[in-house]
């Protein structure tokens, strides 16, 4: 994927949480706290883009950058976020409480690894890493946002 991809990309999170906090008129805190999140998020990496480019003046570095994420990144990802709060029996669905919990802490880590790039200095191979982790995190709250929007709707 290239890197207007992952841009279009991130765009559409974005715009899927702005659109989502609209309908519901902002009642909904923790979609509203998502949205300001992710906006700080794709500020910081603006900032850093901006400053790589000026700096290196090299786009293929950029691209390089932001390419997809390898097997092995997508792995840790799951072991990451995926295993680190396991429903408590197979099968079980979460409460809304245990929903919100793993949507925050996903988000706050997303905030720390978009502020570890902001301040790297430019290290390609470690911000390309971070930067498919923040993307993988993003879908994985998208996923949970959904789980929790229909379990909202089923009581």
């Amino acid at each position: 994927m290239e890197c207007r991809d992952k841009v279009v990309e991130l765009s559409g999170f974005i715009q899927g949480y702005d659109g989502y906090a609209d309908s519901k008129k902002s009642n909904d805190v923790l979609m509203r706290w998502i949205v300001d999140s992710v906006n700080r998020i794709t500020g910081r990496l603006s900032r850093f883009i901006s400053s790589y480019i000026s700096r290196t003046g090299d786009l293929g570095l950029l691209f390089e950058l932001i390419r997809d994420a390898s097997n092995r990144i997508i792995q840790d990802i799951n072991d990451r976020y995926l295993n680190e709060y396991p429903s408590k029996v197979a099968g079980e669905e979460c409460t809304l409480i245990e929903l919100d919990y793993k949507i925050v802490s996903i988000m706050r880590k997303i905030e720390a690894l978009s502020d570890e790039i902001m301040f790297s200095g430019g290290l390609i191979g470690d911000a390309r890493f971070k930067l498919d982790m923040i993307l993988e995190g993003l879908k994985r709250v998208g996923d949970l946002m959904l789980q929790r929007s229909q379990l909202i709707k089923s009581k």
